[in-house]
């Protein structure tokens, strides 16, 4: 799952990556695993301070919480794709962690970039919370809670 928005400001809590006692940071885009089975999803954020994986009820409400606790322009969409549609379509050749002088803005990961038959770089299309773009369905908060929240 992809989170973003059109503003590419989307705040998530309990980040490791945070120095804020709420471990609050403001991501252009961030990308969690949802395992779902039944009535249970479990949450996969390599990085959040909750558990590992953490119940989706307990992400969702402390690391994503609801859209109306902040401002319209932080409101976060997902994009939620299939695991198997992503592992055969997703391609990253890195480009968008080069600055404007191509020097990386964080370190790259050490193992080879991502490629499909099809491309090279398609990252963009899954950043985008453009619905006519890209594969998978665009949700909102909402739409997000409904597809994975326990149904009892």
């Amino acid at each position: 799952m992809f989170i973003s928005n059109e503003n590419k400001q989307i705040p998530l809590w309990y980040q490791k990556s945070s120095f804020a006692p709420d471990g609050v940071v403001v991501w252009d885009y961030h990308v969690i695993f949802v395992y779902n089975e039944g009535d249970v999803s479990l949450v996969y954020d390599l990085d959040t301070k909750l558990p590992f994986p953490c119940d989706f009820t307990e992400y969702a409400a402390k690391g994503i919480r609801p859209n109306k606790t902040v401002k319209k322009q932080y409101h976060r969409k997902f994009r939620v794709i299939p695991g198997l549609k992503f592992l055969s379509t997703f391609a990253s050749d890195r480009s968008h962690m080069l600055d404007a002088n191509k020097q990386w803005l964080s370190d790259p990961p050490l193992y080879p970039c991502i490629q499909t038959s099809d491309s090279t770089n398609n990252i963009q299309d899954y950043i985008s919370m453009d619905p006519a773009v890209g594969v998978g369905v665009v949700l909102d908060f909402e739409g997000l809670i409904d597809k994975f929240s326990r149904k009892t």
